[in-house]
């Protein structure tokens, strides 16, 4: 599946959205959450402009949700580009390593290597091989929800999924992660 972020102008407002194109999706789909903002999905070859058409068909529904997130979270922007993640990679690394030796001092998960990314929408990431990954933002965020990426991306070790044995092993760590996943919601990171 291929994603790519686009910008659509809805009523006088450039809207943006996340376009999903997948070779098994046959019908376009619109899902609105405060986490993701907009998601369109459509099949791969679908033109553009049918894709747009969609979207403006639907413009009065997209708007009315994204104005009850809106409302109902506000959100804390952390900008930077190239030259801040450049400057403050080695600081979020140091940040990072310091609070994965002490989650994993009574726990000792297994992981491999620790990137720090300049990601536009994640905070942090773990693959199957054991790699973390933790966008280089993390140092801006309140120490409480630094704890919380980084922890949470320490029990996808084990869980590689959001299920329910998951949040039992993120709750022994962080009893409190619902309130801070939550929390975190209310954060996003852009360029």
């Amino acid at each position: 599946m291929k994603q790519m972020k686009q910008t659509i102008n809805l009523s006088k407002r450039d809207v943006a959205f996340t376009l999903k194109r997948s070779e098994r999706a046959r019908l376009l789909r619109l899902e609105i959450s405060g986490w993701t903002g907009l998601v369109v999905t459509a099949p791969s070859r679908l033109p553009m402009a049918r894709i747009e058409n969609f979207i403006r068909e639907r413009a009065g529904w997209v708007l009315e949700k994204m104005a009850i997130f809106d409302a109902a979270r506000p959100v804390n922007r952390i900008g930077g580009g190239r030259r801040d993640y450049l400057k403050n990679k080695e600081a979020a690394r140091a940040l990072v390593l310091d609070r994965l030796e002490f989650f994993n001092r009574d726990r000792r998960f297994n992981y491999g290597q620790v990137k720090i990314k300049n990601q536009k929408s994640r905070w942090g990431s773990c693959s199957r091989k054991g790699n973390l990954n933790f966008n280089y933002k993390i140092i801006r965020l309140p120490s409480r929800l630094a704890d919380y990426i980084i922890a949470h991306e320490l029990c996808h070790l084990c869980e590689f999924n959001h299920g329910l044995s998951f949040w039992r092993k993120l709750s022994g760590i962080l009893p409190d992660c619902r309130a801070l996943r939550q929390e975190l919601s209310r954060y996003r990171s852009w360029h």
